[in-house]
Protein backbone atom coordinates (compact mmCIF):
# COMPACT_ATOMS: atom_id res chain seq x y z
CA UNK A 1 0.00 0.00 0.00
CA UNK A 2 2.52 2.45 0.29
CA UNK A 3 4.21 2.06 -2.82
CA UNK A 4 1.07 2.62 -4.78
CA UNK A 5 2.23 6.15 -5.07
CA UNK A 6 4.82 5.03 -6.52
CA UNK A 7 3.80 2.69 -8.68
CA UNK A 8 0.79 4.95 -10.39
CA UNK A 9 2.80 6.28 -13.17
CA UNK A 10 4.52 3.43 -14.19
CA UNK A 11 1.39 1.16 -14.28
CA UNK A 12 -0.56 3.19 -16.20
CA UNK A 13 2.58 3.39 -18.58
CA UNK A 14 2.50 -0.17 -18.77
CA UNK A 15 -1.33 0.17 -19.38
CA UNK A 16 -1.03 2.20 -22.35
CA UNK A 17 1.99 -0.05 -23.85
CA UNK A 18 -0.46 -2.79 -23.78
CA UNK A 19 -3.45 -1.07 -25.94
CA UNK A 20 -0.43 0.52 -28.17
CA UNK A 21 0.80 -3.39 -27.86
CA UNK A 22 -2.29 -4.89 -29.69
CA UNK A 23 -1.24 -3.67 -33.14
CA UNK A 24 1.73 -6.09 -32.95
CA UNK A 25 -1.21 -8.84 -32.63
CA UNK A 26 -1.67 -8.25 -36.40
CA UNK A 27 0.98 -9.58 -37.29
CA UNK A 28 -0.10 -13.54 -36.05
CA UNK A 29 -3.34 -12.96 -37.42
CA UNK A 30 -5.44 -10.54 -35.14
CA UNK A 31 -7.52 -7.78 -36.83
CA UNK A 32 -7.16 -5.22 -34.41
CA UNK A 33 -7.63 -0.80 -35.01
CA UNK A 34 -4.11 -0.53 -37.00
CA UNK A 35 -5.00 -3.72 -38.89
CA UNK A 36 -8.91 -2.38 -39.89
CA UNK A 37 -7.35 0.90 -40.60
CA UNK A 38 -4.80 -0.78 -43.31
CA UNK A 39 -7.76 -2.59 -44.84
CA UNK A 40 -10.21 0.23 -45.23
CA UNK A 41 -7.30 2.52 -46.72
CA UNK A 42 -6.87 -0.25 -49.30
CA UNK A 43 -10.25 -0.41 -50.12
CA UNK A 44 -10.73 3.61 -49.55
CA UNK A 45 -7.53 4.96 -50.57
CA UNK A 46 -8.13 7.53 -47.97
CA UNK A 47 -5.35 7.26 -45.52
CA UNK A 48 -6.09 10.87 -44.10
CA UNK A 49 -9.31 10.11 -43.22
CA UNK A 50 -8.48 6.51 -42.11
CA UNK A 51 -5.69 6.92 -40.19
CA UNK A 52 -7.18 9.62 -38.60
CA UNK A 53 -9.86 7.89 -37.21
CA UNK A 54 -7.70 4.96 -36.17
CA UNK A 55 -5.65 7.80 -34.32
CA UNK A 56 -9.40 9.57 -32.50
CA UNK A 57 -10.16 5.43 -31.56
CA UNK A 58 -5.96 5.35 -30.00
CA UNK A 59 -6.35 8.62 -28.54
CA UNK A 60 -10.17 7.80 -26.87
CA UNK A 61 -8.50 4.39 -25.47
CA UNK A 62 -5.02 5.46 -23.51
CA UNK A 63 -6.78 9.38 -22.81
CA UNK A 64 -9.32 8.03 -20.27
CA UNK A 65 -6.38 5.93 -18.46
CA UNK A 66 -4.08 8.63 -18.33
CA UNK A 67 -6.65 11.35 -17.03
CA UNK A 68 -7.93 9.06 -14.58
CA UNK A 69 -4.53 7.80 -12.99
CA UNK A 70 -3.51 11.83 -13.08
CA UNK A 71 -6.43 12.61 -11.11
CA UNK A 72 -6.05 9.37 -8.98
CA UNK A 73 -2.21 10.98 -8.27
CA UNK A 74 -3.51 14.19 -7.38
CA UNK A 75 -6.13 12.88 -4.75
CA UNK A 76 -3.71 11.23 -3.24
CA UNK A 77 -1.43 13.51 -2.90
CA UNK A 78 -4.11 16.51 -1.28
CA UNK A 79 -4.90 13.67 1.05
CA UNK A 80 -1.08 12.55 1.83
CA UNK A 81 -0.60 16.28 2.44
CA UNK A 82 -3.24 16.99 4.86
CA UNK A 83 -2.22 13.71 6.68
CA UNK A 84 0.98 15.38 6.86
CA UNK A 85 -0.35 18.77 8.59
CA UNK A 86 -2.61 16.90 10.98
CA UNK A 87 0.39 14.69 12.26
CA UNK A 88 1.99 17.96 12.44
CA UNK A 89 -0.84 19.60 14.58
CA UNK A 90 -1.46 16.59 16.83
CA UNK A 91 2.56 16.74 17.50
CA UNK A 92 2.42 20.58 18.66
CA UNK A 93 2.47 20.57 22.90
CA UNK A 94 0.63 23.71 23.08
CA UNK A 95 -2.53 21.55 21.60
CA UNK A 96 -2.90 19.21 25.14
CA UNK A 97 -2.46 22.07 27.44
CA UNK A 98 -5.58 25.16 27.86
CA UNK A 99 -8.45 25.94 25.80
CA UNK A 100 -7.35 24.18 22.98
CA UNK A 101 -7.46 20.59 24.15
CA UNK A 102 -10.77 20.21 22.71
CA UNK A 103 -9.63 20.03 18.95
CA UNK A 104 -7.57 17.11 19.68
CA UNK A 105 -10.90 14.70 19.21
CA UNK A 106 -11.40 16.83 15.43
CA UNK A 107 -7.89 16.43 14.80
CA UNK A 108 -7.86 12.95 15.62
CA UNK A 109 -11.09 11.74 14.18
CA UNK A 110 -10.23 13.39 10.98
CA UNK A 111 -6.71 12.10 11.05
CA UNK A 112 -8.73 8.63 10.69
CA UNK A 113 -11.30 9.58 8.25
CA UNK A 114 -7.94 10.83 6.31
CA UNK A 115 -6.66 7.34 6.74
CA UNK A 116 -9.55 5.40 5.29
CA UNK A 117 -9.85 7.78 2.44
CA UNK A 118 -6.37 6.92 1.66
CA UNK A 119 -7.17 3.59 2.10
CA UNK A 120 -10.02 3.26 -0.17
CA UNK A 121 -8.13 5.26 -3.21
CA UNK A 122 -4.93 2.61 -2.75
CA UNK A 123 -7.72 -0.11 -2.96
CA UNK A 124 -9.73 1.64 -6.25
CA UNK A 125 -5.63 1.45 -7.64
CA UNK A 126 -4.93 -1.82 -6.77
CA UNK A 127 -8.12 -2.99 -8.44
CA UNK A 128 -8.01 -1.02 -11.31
CA UNK A 129 -3.97 -2.62 -11.92
CA UNK A 130 -5.24 -6.03 -11.08
CA UNK A 131 -8.28 -6.05 -14.11
CA UNK A 132 -5.06 -4.36 -16.12
CA UNK A 133 -3.22 -7.65 -15.24
CA UNK A 134 -5.69 -9.70 -16.42
CA UNK A 135 -6.63 -7.83 -19.15
CA UNK A 136 -3.09 -7.95 -20.29
CA UNK A 137 -3.12 -11.53 -19.92
CA UNK A 138 -5.74 -12.51 -21.77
Amino acid sequence: PQAVRIAIAPTVGFSVQVVKGTALASIIGFVDVTKAGTMLNNATFRPFLVYSLVALIYFCLCFPLSWYAKRLEGRLATLEAERARLAEALADPALYAGPRSAEIGDLTRRQAQLAAEIAGVEEAWLATHEALEAAARA
